[in-house]
C-alpha cells in the first residue's frame, strides 16, 4: 500500500463503522512469550471513539503528511519515509504471535508495574474494511507527585489542593499503525518492541550460511571467519539472491571481482587479503554497493529506490 492509499484508508474510517479497544502492555524478556495485556474500560462509552477520530486526523496531517513514500523495511531507510514490513516477515513474526496472541487474551483485571506502551484496535463491523491497529511505545500511566514536582488543582472552594492520583496520558501520535497484515512504522521503536536485534543475527547467520555454501572461495575457512566477524547484522537484510547468483557462475563472477578490485586465483575463486575485501563483498551481495555506468566509480548507499519511469 502506497502513501495515497493508506490516507485514503484513513480517512475512510469516520465514515465506516469500527468496534475500538484499548489496552495497557508491558515487556518482560526473561519470558518466553514477554508480553502482558490489559484491556482497559472507560466510564464513557464516546471517549475511545472520539480519541480515535481525533488521533487518526493528526497522523494523516502532521504524521503522514510529512513522510514523502512508504518504503519497504531494511533497517536504514531515511526519516522521510514510512517503513513497511509484513507481520509474517521473520524478523518480527515470531514475537508479533506472541504479541496478538496476549492483547486476544487479555483480561480487564489491572496489571501491576510500569506500562511499555498501549494499543489501540479498530474492529471493523464491515468485511470490506481492514482491521487497524495503533501501536504507541510510550508509559500511558503518570504519578503526578513525585521528586521532581508537585501538581494541585482547584477544589470547590477555589482553594488549591494537591494532586496524588495517576492520571493516563494517550498521545496524539503513533509509532506504528498495522492494516490487516502490514505494518507501517515512523520510527524503530518498533524493533525494540519485537526485539528484532536478536532477530537480526539469526538472519545474518542464515545468509552467511548461503554465502558460504558457495564454491566461490579459495580459502573458505579464512572468508568465513572474517565474514562472521562482520559487525553489522542489519546489512543482511537486504541481501539479494541474483548477486548471490551471480558469484556462483565463474565468469560472472570474475567481473564482479573485477568491478570490486578482489584478487581471483587461476581456478575463478576470490582470494581475500583483509577482512575490508570480505566486508565489500558482504555489502555488494545485501546490495549496498553498486557501479555507476558514467562515471565508472564505485558507489555505497544505505537506500535504493527503483525508478519507475
Amino acid at each position: 500500500m502506497d502513501k495515497e492509499l493508506l490516507v485514503e484508508m484513513l480517512e475512510g474510517i469516520e465514515r465506516s463503522s469500527y468496534s475500538w479497544a484499548l489496552y495497557f502492555f508491558k515487556i518482560d524478556r526473561r519470558n518466553n512469550n514477554p508480553y502482558t495485556a490489559y484491556k482497559v474500560r472507560f466510564k464513557n462509552d464516546r471517549y475511545l471513539p472520539e480519541y480515535a477520530q481525533s488521533l487518526v486526523n493528526m497522523i494523516v496531517k502532521y504524521q503522514l503528511g510529512k513522510i514523502s513514500e512508504i518504503k519497504d523495511y531494511t533497517g536504514e531507510n531515511t526519516k522521510v519515509s514510512c517503513d513497511k514490513i509484513e507481520t509474517s516477515n521473520e524478523l518480527v513474526k515470531e514475537q508479533w504471535d506472541y504479541f496478538v496472541r496476549d492483547i486476544a487474551d487479555a483480561s480487564d483485571e489491572k496489571v501491576e508495574g510500569k506500562y511499555h506502551g498501549y494499543v489501540l484496535e479498530g474492529i471493523p463491523a464491515s468485511n470490506s474494511a481492514k482491521s487497524l491497529i495503533f501501536l504507541k511505545l510510550a508509559n500511558p500511566i503518570i504519578i503526578l507527585k513525585n521528586k521532581r514536582s508537585a501538581v494541585f488543582t482547584f477544589d470547590d472552594n477555589s482553594e488549591l489542593a494537591e494532586m496524588s492520583d495517576e492520571v493516563c496520558k494517550l498521545h496524539m501520535d503513533t509509532d506504528c499503525i498495522v492494516v490487516d497484515e502490514a505494518m507501517y512504522s515512523f520510527n524503530y521503536k518498533f524493533e525494540d518492541l519485537f526485539n528484532i536485534e536478536k532477530t537480526m543475527q539469526k538472519v545474518k547467520n542464515k545468509a552467511l550460511e548461503e554465502i558460504v555454501s558457495i564454491d566461490a572461495f579459495d580459502n573458505i575457512e579464512e572468508f568465513e571467519q572474517m565474514a562472521r566477524a562482520y559487525k553489522s547484522p542489519r546489512t543482511f537484510i537486504t541481501l539479494k539472491s541474483e548477486r548471490v547468483e551471480r558469484i556462483k557462475n565463474k565468469t560472472k563472477r570474475k567481473k564482479v571481482a573485477s568491478m570490486l578490485k578482489i584478487e581471483v586465483n587461476d581456478d575463478g575463486k576470490f582470494v581475500f587479503k583483509n577482512d575490508e575485501e570480505v566486508s565489500l563483498l558482504l555489502r555488494y551481495l545485501c546490495f549496498k554497493v553498486f557501479k555507476d555506468d558514467e562515471t565508472k566509480e564505485l558507489l555505497e548507499a544505505n537506500n535504493v529506490t527503483q525508478l519507475s519511469l
